[in-house]
């Protein structure tokens, strides 16, 4: 072999090895970049299951809302048939008036309590009213809510039962007072948020 021939295949050979640390070191960035990369995919999927773990632990708002609306319901409803009887909603004989003062709502009590003694209105009407208004206030303001709701339906099953022995049963249907009965039974087993989390 002569020395041209020798001379060549040493270029060649040179030429193929620089190509080859070429190739190599167009490579090594590649897999360095999907290395390094690597550690934030992994990060970003556990921050992405992280959030819809706590997402989905957290309670609906159809669950908050469920015992705030009857709650609310009911004491203005209780509120709103106590500012009647002292003529706020209009005077007696209106049309959107149940008593419009007093007089009325004492000779309706004995009315609704037929089967008790009449000298016991005034006093009845007095205790309807105090239990009416202070439960309509804690209702609202969602103080004592178990006990309160239990009181609730312990009076609306009391109104229930005297309209439906003096009336009969369709009085208490009108008024929806099993309604009311039924919404705060519902809310005297309720669970509260705590009880719920720790469940």
């Amino acid at each position: 072999m002569n020395l041209t021939a020798m001379r060549k295949l040493q270029q060649t050979s040179s030429r193929g090895r620089g190509t080859m640390s070429v190739k190599k070191e167009c490579k090594e960035p590649k897999e360095n970049s999907a290395m390094k990369s690597a550690p934030y995919d992994s990060e970003a999927r556990l921050t992405s299951m992280n959030a819809y773990a706590s997402l989905s632990d957290r309670p609906g708002i159809a669950a908050r809302i469920a015992p705030l609306v009857p709650r609310l319901a009911l004491g203005v409803t209780l509120l709103s048939a106590v500012a009647d009887r002292f003529g706020i909603w209009g005077p007696p004989g209106a049309g959107t008036v149940s008593w419009g003062d007093w007089t009325y709502f004492v000779a309706y009590t004995a009315k609704v309590n037929s089967f008790l003694p009449s000298s016991l209105a005034p006093a009845l009407a007095v205790i309807a009213t105090a239990a009416e208004g202070l439960l309509g206030i804690a209702l609202i303001l969602g103080i004592f809510r178990r006990p309160v709701a239990i009181a609730s339906a312990v009076l609306f099953a009391l109104f229930a039962g005297a309209m439906t022995l003096s009336f009969g049963v369709k009085a208490p249907l009108d008024y929806s007072v099993f309604v009311d009965f039924a919404a705060a039974f519902i809310l005297s087993v309720w669970p509260d948020a705590t009880e719920s989390q720790i469940k």
